[in-house]
């Protein structure tokens, strides 16, 4: 929680360091309430290591800006790798992991409520909001693949594989 305060911090205070410091602020905002999800209820704790995986994938994306910025005296492999890193971590916990602990969540939501009989927990306000962060996490991707899929439709623009350009 400290480092997403800390980070909250220096994008409110240096907003340049970032593409979309809004989008940042409010994800970080959001994050910090999500994240007392675990420490309040301390039977959901492992969820706490698990979303914050997410954190790796970020500072992959950081050290891919940084290594691009250098990459005149950065060896190529050391940019393929932070790439590769990137792009594997990506796919591994923002598209794979979140939904699968959003799924995990409704389950266990579901189970309780139909074992007590009531829809008044206090995890349950947790479940929209890491349902936000998936959607959030869609909206990213396309954003990030759309290009590169776009690029690897239209490298043969004969092919029967590549983007229409119209209706």
């Amino acid at each position: 929680m400290l480092y997403f305060a800390a980070d909250l911090t220096w994008v409110a205070r240096v907003p340049i360091c970032v593409k979309s410091p809004g989008v940042i602020i409010k994800h970080h905002l959001a994050a910090l309430v999500y994240l007392w999800g675990p420490i309040i209820w301390p039977n959901h704790s492992w969820f706490m290591g698990v979303i914050i995986s997410v954190e790796v994938n970020t500072w992959f994306l950081i050290a891919r800006r940084v290594l691009y910025k250098r990459r005149e005296i950065i060896p190529q492999f050391a940019m393929d790798m932070v790439s590769v890193g990137f792009y594997v971590s990506w796919i591994i916990v923002r598209i794979i992991v979140f939904p699968l602990i959003l799924y995990i969540m409704l389950v266990m939501a579901y189970e309780r409520i139909t074992t007590t009989k009531s829809w008044m927990h206090g995890e349950l306000p947790f479940i929209p909001l890491h349902g936000f962060f998936c959607l959030l996490n869609l909206k990213w991707s396309h954003d990030l693949f759309k290009p590169i899929i776009k690029r690897w439709l239209c490298k043969n623009n004969d092919s029967k594989y590549s983007i229409s350009k119209g209706l």
